[in-house]
């Protein structure tokens, strides 16, 4: 296949953390779904956000072609929420993986400021993809603090100066719920940036629909209402271009996997 044909297929999904006490959050009636709409889009590149640690080990063991980067955000380890990266395993060949902390010291496991109630992290992978003629990319993965504006101000500059430092202008991915509505102070800000090496982030979903539609929102309750804050994105460097973009308000055997939408994104090389 031509190299410029080569496309990339990316999914991100707010999974909901297990512990909830009503029905529609509990793990284990929706577990089964959640792997179901991940295999219905297929995706090359995919970023969780909430899942805990028994949230993790089912999706690695589920998605087992899958390579899988993960660390609970309180420790490093297994504790707090972990927002995983995965990756088509026979595409892809890991060249390194890592995480750091939306505060004041990135490289700080646990460490939290800005009014933060939890700890907030970013999981990253670097990857070669072996249809591009081993062309790298690297993928970025996070969830930012829902309370906080001041938080997740910050968040964004923290953000782009480990995205300038890591991948510098290797073409990037980035998945995410980011808690505030596309068009927001943080949402211009996190694409348009700093003073950082120039780094521009496009939004795959606008680059798709460049007309805003009323009802375009991606948390639902879980109730399947349209509501309008596009709270979850995915972003990527001018490396690609934006073939299509959607958000899944599919349900499943009757019910919704999560109270968010997935969204997913065909980029081209």
């Amino acid at each position: 296949m031509p190299t410029r044909h080569v496309k990339l297929r990316v999914m991100s999904f707010n999974i909901l953390k297990a512990g909830g006490t009503a029905s529609a959050a509990r793990w284990a009636g929706r577990r089964e779904l959640v792997i179901q709409a991940i295999r219905a889009f297929d995706p090359d590149l995919l970023g969780t956000q909430e899942a805990k640690s028994r949230q993790a080990r089912y999706l690695r063991c589920e998605l087992g072609d899958y390579g899988f980067v993960s660390a609970g955000r309180d420790e490093g380890l297994f504790a707090g929420e972990c927002p995983a990266v995965l990756y088509r395993s026979e595409r892809f060949e890991k060249l390194d993986e890592g995480h750091f902390w939306l505060s004041r010291r990135p490289d700080r496991p646990g460490s939290r400021n800005w009014s933060s109630v939890v700890p907030r992290i970013v999981s990253w992978v670097h990857l070669r993809d072996l249809r591009r003629r081993g062309k790298g990319l690297f993928l970025f993965n996070t969830h930012f603090c829902p309370l906080s504006w001041r938080a997740r101000m910050r968040s964004v500059w923290v953000l782009r100066q480990q995205i300038a430092r890591l991948a510098g202008r290797v073409p990037a991915v980035v998945t995410g719920d980011f808690n505030t509505r596309a068009g927001s102070r943080t949402y211009t800000t996190l694409l348009a940036g700093m003073n950082d090496g120039g780094l521009e982030l496009v939004d795959a979903y606008r680059a798709a629909h460049p007309d805003k539609a009323r009802y375009e929102g991606t948390w639902h309750g879980p109730t399947g209402r349209r509501a309008r804050r596009r709270i979850d994105w995915i972003l990527h460097t001018p490396d690609f271009a934006t073939v299509d973009a959607a958000i899944d308000r599919a349900k499943r055997n009757g019910r919704f996997p999560s109270d968010h939408f997935a969204v997913t994104a065909t980029l081209r090389w």
